[in-house]
Protein backbone atom coordinates (compact mmCIF):
# COMPACT_ATOMS: atom_id res chain seq x y z
CA UNK A 1 0.00 0.00 0.00
CA UNK A 2 1.15 3.65 -1.41
CA UNK A 3 2.41 5.58 1.92
CA UNK A 4 0.48 8.64 3.04
CA UNK A 5 1.79 12.24 1.95
CA UNK A 6 2.19 15.33 3.81
CA UNK A 7 0.38 18.26 2.55
CA UNK A 8 -0.16 21.81 3.58
CA UNK A 9 -3.29 21.85 1.80
CA UNK A 10 -7.19 21.46 2.86
CA UNK A 11 -7.36 18.20 4.45
CA UNK A 12 -10.60 15.02 4.44
CA UNK A 13 -12.06 13.89 7.64
CA UNK A 14 -9.62 11.04 7.17
CA UNK A 15 -6.15 12.71 7.14
CA UNK A 16 -4.10 12.13 10.01
CA UNK A 17 -2.47 15.74 11.42
CA UNK A 18 0.56 16.07 13.55
CA UNK A 19 1.65 18.99 15.92
CA UNK A 20 4.91 19.64 17.00
CA UNK A 21 5.26 22.00 20.06
CA UNK A 22 7.55 23.32 23.09
CA UNK A 23 6.75 25.79 25.73
CA UNK A 24 10.22 26.60 28.19
CA UNK A 25 8.66 27.62 31.79
CA UNK A 26 11.57 30.79 32.42
CA UNK A 27 11.17 33.54 34.86
CA UNK A 28 13.10 36.29 33.08
CA UNK A 29 15.19 37.73 35.35
CA UNK A 30 15.70 40.69 33.05
CA UNK A 31 14.48 44.10 34.38
CA UNK A 32 12.75 44.96 30.62
CA UNK A 33 10.76 41.73 30.83
CA UNK A 34 7.60 41.72 33.36
CA UNK A 35 7.21 38.73 35.38
CA UNK A 36 4.79 36.24 34.03
CA UNK A 37 2.52 35.51 37.36
CA UNK A 38 1.65 31.92 35.33
CA UNK A 39 4.82 30.71 35.59
CA UNK A 40 5.81 32.27 38.91
CA UNK A 41 2.37 29.85 39.70
CA UNK A 42 4.24 26.99 38.15
CA UNK A 43 6.96 27.03 40.00
CA UNK A 44 5.76 27.69 43.20
CA UNK A 45 5.24 23.91 43.68
CA UNK A 46 7.84 22.40 40.14
CA UNK A 47 7.32 19.37 41.27
CA UNK A 48 3.59 19.00 41.77
CA UNK A 49 3.37 21.43 38.68
CA UNK A 50 5.07 18.24 36.48
CA UNK A 51 3.01 15.45 38.18
CA UNK A 52 -0.63 17.54 37.43
CA UNK A 53 0.68 18.21 33.47
CA UNK A 54 1.91 14.81 32.99
CA UNK A 55 -2.09 13.34 34.33
CA UNK A 56 -3.25 16.51 32.15
CA UNK A 57 -1.32 14.99 28.78
CA UNK A 58 -2.12 11.24 29.41
CA UNK A 59 -6.02 12.02 30.31
CA UNK A 60 -6.60 13.96 27.05
CA UNK A 61 -4.19 11.91 24.47
CA UNK A 62 -5.58 9.03 25.64
CA UNK A 63 -9.08 10.32 25.41
CA UNK A 64 -8.34 11.70 21.47
CA UNK A 65 -6.93 8.47 20.10
CA UNK A 66 -3.30 10.25 19.82
CA UNK A 67 0.01 9.28 19.09
CA UNK A 68 3.39 10.26 19.71
CA UNK A 69 6.14 11.62 22.12
CA UNK A 70 5.50 14.31 25.23
CA UNK A 71 8.76 15.11 27.10
CA UNK A 72 7.66 17.00 30.45
CA UNK A 73 10.33 18.24 32.70
CA UNK A 74 10.25 21.06 34.93
CA UNK A 75 11.92 23.62 32.56
CA UNK A 76 8.59 23.10 30.08
CA UNK A 77 7.14 20.87 27.74
CA UNK A 78 8.46 19.64 24.44
CA UNK A 79 5.49 17.22 22.15
CA UNK A 80 5.36 15.74 18.72
CA UNK A 81 1.37 14.08 18.64
CA UNK A 82 -0.38 12.60 15.73
CA UNK A 83 -4.11 11.49 15.22
CA UNK A 84 -6.81 12.44 13.19
CA UNK A 85 -7.43 16.14 12.15
CA UNK A 86 -10.15 16.57 14.69
CA UNK A 87 -8.28 14.92 17.64
CA UNK A 88 -5.29 17.30 16.86
CA UNK A 89 -7.17 20.50 16.53
CA UNK A 90 -9.30 19.46 19.91
CA UNK A 91 -5.75 18.59 21.19
CA UNK A 92 -4.60 22.28 20.51
CA UNK A 93 -7.74 23.81 21.84
CA UNK A 94 -7.57 21.99 25.26
CA UNK A 95 -3.77 22.81 25.57
CA UNK A 96 -5.08 26.62 25.07
CA UNK A 97 -7.06 26.68 28.16
CA UNK A 98 -4.95 24.87 30.40
CA UNK A 99 -4.24 26.64 33.73
CA UNK A 100 -2.03 24.97 35.97
CA UNK A 101 -2.87 24.42 38.91
CA UNK A 102 -6.10 25.42 40.09
CA UNK A 103 -5.80 24.76 43.63
CA UNK A 104 -2.05 27.04 43.46
CA UNK A 105 -4.11 29.59 41.32
CA UNK A 106 -5.93 32.37 43.42
CA UNK A 107 -9.74 31.84 43.57
CA UNK A 108 -11.94 34.23 41.34
CA UNK A 109 -15.37 34.56 42.13
CA UNK A 110 -18.19 35.91 40.11
CA UNK A 111 -19.49 38.78 41.88
CA UNK A 112 -23.10 37.76 40.45
CA UNK A 113 -22.89 34.42 42.17
CA UNK A 114 -23.48 34.98 45.53
CA UNK A 115 -22.64 31.04 45.70
CA UNK A 116 -19.33 32.24 45.07
CA UNK A 117 -18.79 29.33 42.83
CA UNK A 118 -15.21 29.38 41.50
CA UNK A 119 -15.06 30.98 37.92
CA UNK A 120 -12.07 29.89 35.35
CA UNK A 121 -9.32 31.81 34.94
CA UNK A 122 -8.72 34.42 32.27
CA UNK A 123 -6.76 33.31 28.77
CA UNK A 124 -4.34 35.68 30.32
CA UNK A 125 -3.66 32.52 32.68
CA UNK A 126 -3.18 29.90 29.90
CA UNK A 127 -0.05 28.38 30.39
CA UNK A 128 0.42 27.99 26.75
CA UNK A 129 -0.88 30.73 25.33
CA UNK A 130 2.32 32.02 23.75
CA UNK A 131 2.92 28.43 22.11
CA UNK A 132 3.77 28.34 17.98
CA UNK A 133 1.58 25.26 17.06
CA UNK A 134 3.48 23.82 13.81
CA UNK A 135 0.79 21.74 12.36
CA UNK A 136 1.09 19.67 9.53
CA UNK A 137 -1.73 16.95 7.78
CA UNK A 138 -0.98 13.39 6.07
CA UNK A 139 -3.33 12.23 3.64
CA UNK A 140 -5.91 9.33 3.79
CA UNK A 141 -5.15 6.73 1.25
CA UNK A 142 -7.84 4.28 -0.31
CA UNK A 143 -7.04 1.12 1.07
CA UNK A 144 -8.41 -2.57 -0.31
CA UNK A 145 -11.06 -1.91 0.92
CA UNK A 146 -11.75 1.04 -1.25
CA UNK A 147 -11.89 2.96 2.44
CA UNK A 148 -9.78 6.02 3.43
CA UNK A 149 -7.38 5.04 6.06
CA UNK A 150 -3.59 6.53 6.95
CA UNK A 151 -0.85 4.68 9.18
CA UNK A 152 -0.39 5.58 12.26
CA UNK A 153 2.99 8.43 12.29
CA UNK A 154 4.18 6.74 15.88
CA UNK A 155 3.73 3.30 17.40
CA UNK A 156 2.17 4.37 20.62
CA UNK A 157 2.22 7.30 23.35
CA UNK A 158 4.44 7.99 25.47
CA UNK A 159 4.77 10.97 27.81
CA UNK A 160 7.60 11.07 29.87
CA UNK A 161 8.63 13.42 32.84
CA UNK A 162 12.80 14.03 32.09
CA UNK A 163 15.03 16.18 33.42
CA UNK A 164 15.63 18.45 31.03
CA UNK A 165 13.60 18.50 27.45
CA UNK A 166 16.35 19.30 25.69
CA UNK A 167 19.73 17.75 27.78
CA UNK A 168 22.56 19.64 28.25
CA UNK A 169 23.70 18.14 31.67
CA UNK A 170 22.45 21.10 33.70
CA UNK A 171 24.79 23.68 31.84
CA UNK A 172 21.69 25.86 30.85
CA UNK A 173 19.23 26.77 33.34
CA UNK A 174 16.11 27.42 31.42
CA UNK A 175 15.65 31.02 33.70
CA UNK A 176 18.69 32.01 32.06
CA UNK A 177 17.16 31.55 28.41
CA UNK A 178 15.24 34.63 28.14
CA UNK A 179 18.03 36.90 29.23
CA UNK A 180 21.11 35.09 27.67
CA UNK A 181 19.58 33.40 24.42
CA UNK A 182 20.24 34.80 20.93
CA UNK A 183 18.42 37.08 18.75
CA UNK A 184 15.13 35.67 17.58
CA UNK A 185 15.06 35.84 13.45
CA UNK A 186 11.69 34.89 11.64
CA UNK A 187 11.65 33.39 8.89
CA UNK A 188 11.52 36.52 6.85
CA UNK A 189 14.35 37.90 8.55
CA UNK A 190 16.12 34.71 8.46
CA UNK A 191 15.80 34.92 4.50
CA UNK A 192 16.36 38.25 4.21
CA UNK A 193 19.92 37.86 5.77
CA UNK A 194 20.92 35.09 3.78
CA UNK A 195 19.63 37.08 0.81
CA UNK A 196 21.67 39.94 1.29
CA UNK A 197 25.11 37.79 1.74
CA UNK A 198 24.28 36.30 -1.51
CA UNK A 199 23.52 39.16 -3.65
CA UNK A 200 26.53 40.41 -5.92
CA UNK A 201 26.53 43.90 -4.35
CA UNK A 202 26.53 42.88 -0.75
CA UNK A 203 29.26 39.93 -1.79
CA UNK A 204 32.47 42.12 -1.56
CA UNK A 205 31.63 43.94 1.34
CA UNK A 206 32.29 40.76 3.99
CA UNK A 207 36.15 41.23 3.45
CA UNK A 208 36.62 45.27 2.43
CA UNK A 209 37.84 47.59 5.08
CA UNK A 210 35.53 50.05 5.21
CA UNK A 211 32.80 50.78 7.47
CA UNK A 212 30.31 48.97 5.81
CA UNK A 213 31.86 45.66 6.27
CA UNK A 214 29.84 42.84 6.64
CA UNK A 215 31.44 39.88 9.11
CA UNK A 216 31.32 36.97 7.71
CA UNK A 217 28.49 34.70 8.43
CA UNK A 218 28.92 30.59 10.32
CA UNK A 219 25.73 28.91 9.91
CA UNK A 220 25.58 26.64 12.74
CA UNK A 221 23.05 23.32 12.48
CA UNK A 222 22.18 22.10 15.94
CA UNK A 223 20.50 18.52 15.31
CA UNK A 224 22.05 15.02 15.20
CA UNK A 225 24.36 14.56 12.71
CA UNK A 226 22.07 11.44 10.51
CA UNK A 227 19.42 14.76 10.78
CA UNK A 228 22.27 17.27 9.02
CA UNK A 229 23.56 14.72 6.67
CA UNK A 230 20.25 14.82 4.42
CA UNK A 231 19.19 17.90 4.63
CA UNK A 232 20.83 21.03 6.01
CA UNK A 233 21.09 25.23 4.78
CA UNK A 234 23.53 26.16 2.61
CA UNK A 235 25.97 29.29 3.18
CA UNK A 236 25.31 31.67 0.54
CA UNK A 237 28.44 33.20 0.67
CA UNK A 238 30.99 29.82 0.51
CA UNK A 239 28.10 27.93 -1.28
CA UNK A 240 29.24 24.85 1.59
CA UNK A 241 26.68 23.28 3.89
CA UNK A 242 26.50 24.45 7.49
CA UNK A 243 28.46 23.52 10.44
CA UNK A 244 27.59 20.27 11.43
CA UNK A 245 28.81 20.14 15.13
CA UNK A 246 29.02 16.18 14.71
CA UNK A 247 26.37 15.28 17.59
CA UNK A 248 24.95 12.37 18.85
CA UNK A 249 23.33 13.77 21.99
CA UNK A 250 22.52 17.72 22.17
CA UNK A 251 24.61 17.30 25.38
CA UNK A 252 27.87 17.62 23.16
CA UNK A 253 27.21 20.77 21.53
CA UNK A 254 28.93 22.49 24.69
CA UNK A 255 32.21 20.34 23.26
CA UNK A 256 31.98 21.94 19.88
CA UNK A 257 31.46 25.63 21.54
CA UNK A 258 34.60 25.02 23.17
CA UNK A 259 36.66 24.06 20.44
CA UNK A 260 35.14 26.45 17.69
CA UNK A 261 34.45 29.53 19.77
CA UNK A 262 37.36 31.40 19.23
CA UNK A 263 36.75 31.06 15.42
CA UNK A 264 33.37 32.39 15.34
CA UNK A 265 33.82 35.31 18.03
CA UNK A 266 34.23 38.04 14.74
CA UNK A 267 31.29 36.10 12.70
CA UNK A 268 27.81 36.40 12.59
CA UNK A 269 26.53 33.24 13.70
CA UNK A 270 23.21 31.99 12.90
CA UNK A 271 21.52 28.67 14.16
CA UNK A 272 18.58 26.72 13.51
CA UNK A 273 17.40 22.97 14.14
CA UNK A 274 14.00 21.89 13.57
CA UNK A 275 11.82 23.68 15.30
CA UNK A 276 13.72 26.13 17.64
CA UNK A 277 13.74 24.37 20.84
CA UNK A 278 17.26 23.26 20.81
CA UNK A 279 18.76 26.82 19.45
CA UNK A 280 16.88 28.28 22.66
CA UNK A 281 19.96 26.91 24.49
CA UNK A 282 22.40 26.34 21.75
CA UNK A 283 22.84 29.96 21.67
CA UNK A 284 23.24 30.37 25.42
CA UNK A 285 26.07 27.22 25.33
CA UNK A 286 27.86 29.66 22.50
CA UNK A 287 27.55 33.05 23.85
CA UNK A 288 28.54 32.19 27.37
CA UNK A 289 32.04 31.29 25.19
CA UNK A 290 32.33 35.17 24.29
CA UNK A 291 30.58 34.48 20.89
CA UNK A 292 28.05 37.40 21.21
CA UNK A 293 26.72 37.91 17.63
CA UNK A 294 24.00 34.97 17.48
CA UNK A 295 21.00 34.48 16.05
CA UNK A 296 18.45 31.92 15.50
CA UNK A 297 15.86 30.60 13.25
CA UNK A 298 12.80 31.17 15.32
CA UNK A 299 10.07 28.22 14.12
CA UNK A 300 12.66 26.35 12.85
CA UNK A 301 13.01 24.73 9.13
CA UNK A 302 9.43 23.91 9.82
CA UNK A 303 8.54 27.08 9.40
CA UNK A 304 10.98 28.09 7.25
CA UNK A 305 10.18 25.39 4.67
CA UNK A 306 6.25 26.33 4.72
CA UNK A 307 7.77 30.00 3.61
CA UNK A 308 10.28 29.57 1.08
CA UNK A 309 10.19 25.80 0.30
CA UNK A 310 12.40 24.40 -2.25
CA UNK A 311 13.11 28.37 -3.00
CA UNK A 312 14.76 29.19 -0.08
CA UNK A 313 18.48 28.30 1.04
CA UNK A 314 17.47 24.90 2.91
CA UNK A 315 18.45 22.20 0.37
CA UNK A 316 17.93 18.26 0.99
CA UNK A 317 15.21 16.77 3.45
CA UNK A 318 13.60 17.95 6.92
CA UNK A 319 13.96 14.64 8.98
CA UNK A 320 10.77 14.83 11.47
CA UNK A 321 11.28 11.98 14.14
CA UNK A 322 8.04 10.44 13.06
CA UNK A 323 7.27 7.30 10.26
CA UNK A 324 7.80 9.91 7.65
CA UNK A 325 11.30 9.90 8.35
CA UNK A 326 11.43 13.07 6.35
CA UNK A 327 10.00 15.80 4.18
CA UNK A 328 10.92 17.93 1.29
CA UNK A 329 11.28 21.07 0.92
CA UNK A 330 7.74 21.66 -0.92
CA UNK A 331 6.14 19.82 2.40
CA UNK A 332 5.47 16.31 0.47
CA UNK A 333 6.77 13.22 2.28
CA UNK A 334 10.17 11.49 1.17
CA UNK A 335 9.47 8.23 3.00
CA UNK A 336 10.20 5.15 2.38
CA UNK A 337 7.93 2.06 2.95
CA UNK A 338 8.85 -0.24 5.27
CA UNK A 339 6.08 -2.84 4.05
CA UNK A 340 6.85 -2.65 0.18
CA UNK A 341 10.01 -0.89 -0.19
CA UNK A 342 9.77 1.82 -2.74
CA UNK A 343 10.26 5.43 -2.03
CA UNK A 344 7.28 7.16 -2.73
CA UNK A 345 6.85 9.51 -5.48
CA UNK A 346 5.42 12.82 -5.63
CA UNK A 347 3.89 14.94 -7.90
CA UNK A 348 5.31 18.17 -6.69
CA UNK A 349 8.80 19.72 -7.46
CA UNK A 350 11.80 17.79 -7.11
CA UNK A 351 14.44 18.36 -4.44
CA UNK A 352 18.44 18.59 -4.22
CA UNK A 353 20.12 15.21 -3.05
CA UNK A 354 22.34 16.37 -0.81
CA UNK A 355 23.00 13.17 1.14
CA UNK A 356 25.76 10.65 0.48
CA UNK A 357 26.95 6.75 0.92
CA UNK A 358 29.13 6.44 3.70
CA UNK A 359 31.25 4.08 1.93
CA UNK A 360 31.06 4.96 -1.99
CA UNK A 361 29.79 8.93 -1.36
CA UNK A 362 27.09 8.36 -3.97
CA UNK A 363 24.15 10.81 -3.55
CA UNK A 364 21.53 9.06 -1.47
CA UNK A 365 19.59 9.62 1.60
CA UNK A 366 16.73 6.65 2.56
CA UNK A 367 16.78 6.71 6.36
CA UNK A 368 15.68 2.85 7.28
CA UNK A 369 15.79 2.13 10.62
CA UNK A 370 17.74 -1.31 10.14
CA UNK A 371 20.88 0.64 9.26
CA UNK A 372 22.61 1.90 12.06
CA UNK A 373 26.40 2.28 12.85
CA UNK A 374 27.13 -0.60 15.13
CA UNK A 375 29.48 1.62 17.54
CA UNK A 376 26.77 4.39 17.77
CA UNK A 377 23.67 2.96 17.01
CA UNK A 378 22.81 6.03 14.54
CA UNK A 379 21.34 5.87 11.67
CA UNK A 380 23.57 5.47 8.40
CA UNK A 381 22.97 5.99 5.15
CA UNK A 382 24.36 3.19 3.14
CA UNK A 383 23.46 3.02 -0.52
CA UNK A 384 21.64 0.00 -1.98
CA UNK A 385 24.71 -1.30 -3.65
CA UNK A 386 27.11 -0.94 -0.85
CA UNK A 387 24.92 -2.63 1.93
CA UNK A 388 25.21 -6.02 0.15
CA UNK A 389 28.65 -5.90 0.86
CA UNK A 390 29.22 -4.55 4.54
CA UNK A 391 29.12 -7.17 6.96
CA UNK A 392 28.01 -4.33 9.37
CA UNK A 393 27.61 -0.47 9.35
CA UNK A 394 29.82 2.24 10.73
CA UNK A 395 28.92 6.06 10.79
CA UNK A 396 31.65 8.46 9.71
CA UNK A 397 32.38 9.23 13.12
CA UNK A 398 33.33 5.38 13.24
CA UNK A 399 34.56 5.40 9.73
CA UNK A 400 38.46 4.13 11.09
CA UNK A 401 36.70 1.36 12.94
CA UNK A 402 35.23 -0.23 10.15
CA UNK A 403 37.96 -3.08 9.70
CA UNK A 404 38.28 -3.93 13.40
CA UNK A 405 35.00 -2.93 15.35
CA UNK A 406 31.90 -5.06 14.76
CA UNK A 407 29.16 -6.07 17.40
CA UNK A 408 28.36 -10.59 15.67
CA UNK A 409 32.08 -12.24 15.88
CA UNK A 410 30.73 -15.25 14.74
CA UNK A 411 32.19 -15.34 11.30
CA UNK A 412 36.02 -14.46 12.15
CA UNK A 413 38.35 -16.89 12.92
CA UNK A 414 41.52 -16.76 15.43
CA UNK A 415 43.40 -14.98 12.77
CA UNK A 416 40.85 -12.41 11.87
CA UNK A 417 40.13 -11.32 15.24
CA UNK A 418 44.14 -10.88 16.65
CA UNK A 419 44.18 -8.60 13.62
CA UNK A 420 40.81 -6.93 14.83
CA UNK A 421 42.72 -6.36 18.62
CA UNK A 422 45.75 -4.74 17.24
CA UNK A 423 43.59 -2.20 15.66
CA UNK A 424 41.73 -1.48 18.56
CA UNK A 425 44.50 -1.41 20.65
CA UNK A 426 46.07 1.11 18.70
CA UNK A 427 43.50 3.70 18.35
CA UNK A 428 42.96 3.43 21.84
CA UNK A 429 46.31 4.17 22.32
CA UNK A 430 46.43 7.28 20.06
CA UNK A 431 43.57 8.73 22.12
CA UNK A 432 45.55 8.52 25.50
CA UNK A 433 46.59 11.94 25.52
CA UNK A 434 43.90 13.51 23.71
CA UNK A 435 41.21 15.40 25.88
CA UNK A 436 37.38 13.76 26.23
CA UNK A 437 37.89 10.49 25.11
CA UNK A 438 37.42 8.51 28.57
CA UNK A 439 34.18 7.23 26.99
CA UNK A 440 35.79 6.63 23.73
CA UNK A 441 38.45 4.87 25.48
CA UNK A 442 36.27 3.01 27.28
CA UNK A 443 34.39 1.13 24.62
CA UNK A 444 37.38 0.22 22.64
CA UNK A 445 38.30 -1.29 25.90
CA UNK A 446 35.40 -3.21 26.40
CA UNK A 447 35.22 -4.53 22.85
CA UNK A 448 39.06 -5.87 23.06
CA UNK A 449 38.18 -7.91 25.78
CA UNK A 450 35.17 -9.04 23.95
CA UNK A 451 37.60 -9.69 20.99
CA UNK A 452 39.64 -11.64 23.22
CA UNK A 453 37.03 -13.40 25.21
CA UNK A 454 36.17 -14.96 21.28
CA UNK A 455 39.38 -15.82 20.45
CA UNK A 456 39.93 -17.80 24.24
CA UNK A 457 36.56 -19.50 22.95
CA UNK A 458 37.65 -20.69 19.90
CA UNK A 459 41.27 -21.75 20.80
CA UNK A 460 39.67 -24.06 23.24
CA UNK A 461 37.07 -25.31 21.27
CA UNK A 462 34.22 -23.85 23.06
CA UNK A 463 32.99 -22.39 19.97
CA UNK A 464 33.39 -22.27 16.50
CA UNK A 465 33.75 -20.08 13.39
CA UNK A 466 30.27 -19.68 11.19
CA UNK A 467 31.30 -18.77 8.20
CA UNK A 468 27.60 -18.56 7.13
CA UNK A 469 26.07 -17.19 9.89
CA UNK A 470 23.48 -14.35 8.76
CA UNK A 471 24.30 -11.05 9.00
CA UNK A 472 22.04 -9.56 12.18
CA UNK A 473 19.94 -6.14 12.73
CA UNK A 474 22.46 -4.34 15.44
CA UNK A 475 19.62 -3.00 17.29
CA UNK A 476 17.17 -6.00 17.59
CA UNK A 477 20.18 -8.52 17.12
CA UNK A 478 17.74 -10.65 14.64
CA UNK A 479 19.03 -11.72 11.45
CA UNK A 480 18.19 -9.26 8.54
CA UNK A 481 15.90 -11.58 6.95
CA UNK A 482 13.44 -11.15 10.61
CA UNK A 483 14.37 -7.55 11.09
CA UNK A 484 12.31 -5.52 8.65
CA UNK A 485 13.42 -2.29 10.09
CA UNK A 486 10.61 -1.68 13.31
CA UNK A 487 13.38 -1.94 15.87
CA UNK A 488 14.75 1.74 15.76
CA UNK A 489 12.87 4.33 17.65
CA UNK A 490 9.67 5.62 15.43
CA UNK A 491 9.91 2.34 12.95
CA UNK A 492 9.09 0.28 15.83
CA UNK A 493 5.43 -1.68 15.05
CA UNK A 494 2.51 -0.60 17.00
CA UNK A 495 1.87 -1.86 20.77
CA UNK A 496 0.08 -0.29 23.26
CA UNK A 497 -0.44 3.22 24.55
CA UNK A 498 2.67 3.69 27.33
CA UNK A 499 3.20 6.40 29.87
CA UNK A 500 6.58 6.88 31.69
CA UNK A 501 7.11 8.35 34.36
CA UNK A 502 10.78 8.58 34.38
CA UNK A 503 12.80 9.87 37.07
CA UNK A 504 15.58 11.38 34.58
CA UNK A 505 16.61 10.27 31.01
CA UNK A 506 16.72 6.87 30.74
CA UNK A 507 20.31 6.03 30.64
CA UNK A 508 21.55 3.06 28.45
CA UNK A 509 19.68 2.96 25.24
CA UNK A 510 18.88 6.50 23.50
CA UNK A 511 15.42 6.35 21.96
CA UNK A 512 15.96 9.10 19.59
CA UNK A 513 12.16 10.95 20.62
CA UNK A 514 11.25 14.21 19.28
CA UNK A 515 13.41 17.34 19.80
CA UNK A 516 12.00 19.66 17.82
Amino acid sequence: MKEASLTSSTSSESDQAVVLFYQYFALSSSSSSPPDQTFETWWKDAKRSVETLHDHQQRICTDLNLTGRVLIAEEGINGTVAGSRDNVEAYIHEMKKYHHPQELLSNRLDDNNKEAKRQRPSDGDCLFRNVDWKTSFVKGNKNVSGNDSVKPLFPDLKICIVKEIVSTGGLVDVHDIPVETGRHLSPEEFHEMLTAYASEENHGKVNDNTDNKLPPIALIDVRNTFEHNIGHFVNPQTGEKALNPEMTTFSSFDKFCQQHADDLKDKQVLMYCTGGIRCEKASVMLKRKGVNNVAQLSGGIHRYLERYGKDGFFKGLNFTFDKRVAIKPDMSSQRTSLDDGKSESSSKAEYEVVGTCVECTAPFDELDGSRVCTVCRDLVLVCCDCQSSLLEYHCSRHAAWKDCYFSFLEVFDSEQLCEQKLKLEKIRESLELLPNTKNTRRALARQIDKVEQRISELDTGKVTVQNNAPRRCRSCLEPNGVCDGRCWGFWKASSSSSFTLDKGIQKGRRSHQCPL
